[in-house]
């Protein structure tokens, strides 16, 4: 079917944008990517073209992201603090701001995501803050640097 070989280029070119998240990360971001392009797909009545099952995954990509984001350390894009999205509804704004306070914490993405979001109810308003927030967050790429030992100075003969 189309919308397979579709979904398979999509993967492809969007894996190159998760390969910073850690490897079950990706799989969840590619698994997330072909039920949203599945599902938006199944509304036209017209088989899909492997353009528009791409624009569809690059759409929610900055979401897909941030849900891949599990188990890894997340921090702000960009310099400083950023600043809770302009959404017009007070219960998303108060959701980002919740987010965005618990970024760089221990707790992980997910639930951070979940206390935030507890009193967004419509579906489209929790796909939008998923998608403003993962424009903002993302994963920390520092790697932690093992622990050597100095080398010792060598003797010199006299």
């Amino acid at each position: 079917r189309l919308i397979d070989i579709s979904v398979a280029a999509g993967s492809i070119a969007s894996g190159l944008s998760f390969l910073a998240l850690p490897a079950n990360g990706i799989l969840i971001a590619l698994a997330l990517a072909e039920l949203v392009a599945r599902r938006v797909t199944a509304l036209s009545p017209a088989a899909p073209t492997p353009q528009q099952v791409i624009n569809v995954a690059a759409s929610m990509r900055p979401a897909l992201h941030l849900l891949g984001c599990t188990g890894a350390p997340v921090i702000p894009r960009g310099r400083g603090k950023p600043k809770t999205p302009p959404f017009g509804n007070p219960a998303m704004v108060f959701a980002g701001h919740i987010v965005l306070r618990q970024v760089g914490a221990e707790a992980d993405i997910l639930d951070a995501l979940e206390s935030g979001m507890k009193r967004i109810e419509p579906v489209s308003d929790r796909t939008a803050f998923l998608v403003e927030m993962g424009r903002r967050i993302g994963p920390s790429h520092k790697r932690t640097k093992e622990k050597t030992r100095p080398k010792a100075k060598a003797k010199r003969s006299t």
